[in-house]
């Protein structure tokens, strides 16, 4: 039997990290919570694969300096 509590404590967790990792602006500590063959989708276009996304999230960073990531309403 699942524990969907543990489940979603184990998510939440690691939505938080996901979010500091992009709010410290630093690549390195965002790159370990992307799958290899993940796939973004950004109003620029979509990204698949770590070093599309890499490259994208890169020029985010480097575009928009005071971006506060934010998640919210996880389901």
């Amino acid at each position: 039997m699942i524990d969907l509590t543990a489940l979603e404590l184990e998510l939440a967790s690691f939505m938080r990290g996901y979010e500091a990792a992009n709010n410290s602006h630093d690549i390195e500590r965002v790159v370990p919570f992307i799958a290899e063959d993940a796939s973004y989708w950004f109003s620029d276009g979509s990204y698949r694969g770590i070093n599309e996304i890499r490259s994208a999230v890169e020029a985010t960073f480097s575009t928009i300096l005071d971006e506060v990531y934010e998640v919210r309403d996880l389901e």
